[in-house]
């Protein structure tokens, strides 16, 4: 993401995603980074990864309205490292509110067509995930029955 003034940031966090789900990122964020960066918008990446305490952690502040949704630990594909925080910004500011409409307009549909899409709706409207996760984390996932490299080289579903 040669473009990009968060470059080493969204390599650091993309690096701690599973290998199967990786490079899925990496062009998708690239792609828009080529494609809008001369128009002002640029893109991060906050986080991938996600220990369970650190679930435990949101999902406690979010319940006791002090924090942004987030799901309960072990329910969320960020657990797994399938899941991403993107951050977009216009002209180096964070578009916090979707106020330019990206998260939920163009940002958003560039990026379906790049192969990873927003399945928490306007909520959580950051957070990314490969097409073939469009549902909740399913039980297979959680057991360890189906692997992430599974889903996304289509020999699984991802079914809840």
């Amino acid at each position: 993401v040669s473009q990009s003034r968060y470059k080493k940031r969204t390599a650091d966090n993309l690096n701690t995603l599973d290998p199967s789900v990786r490079a899925v990122f990496a062009k998708a964020i690239k792609a828009f980074i080529l494609q809008y960066n001369k128009d002002g918008w640029d893109m991060s990446v906050s986080e991938c990864l996600r220990p369970l305490v650190r679930s435990k952690a949101l999902y406690e502040a979010y319940k006791a309205g002090t924090g942004p949704q987030a799901a309960s630990p072990g329910n969320s594909w960020h657990n797994y490292g399938a899941a991403a925080d993107i951050l977009i910004y216009k002209n180096g500011v964070w578009d916090s509110l979707n106020k330019t409409g990206a998260y939920t307009g163009f940002a958003q549909q560039f990026l379906r067509t790049q192969g990873i899409h927003n399945n928490a709706g306007a909520n959580d409207s950051g957070h990314f995930v490969p097409v073939q996760m469009s549902v909740g984390v399913p039980k297979a996932v959680k057991s360890g029955q189906v692997t992430i490299a599974q889903i996304m080289s289509g020999e699984k579903k991802a079914i809840s």
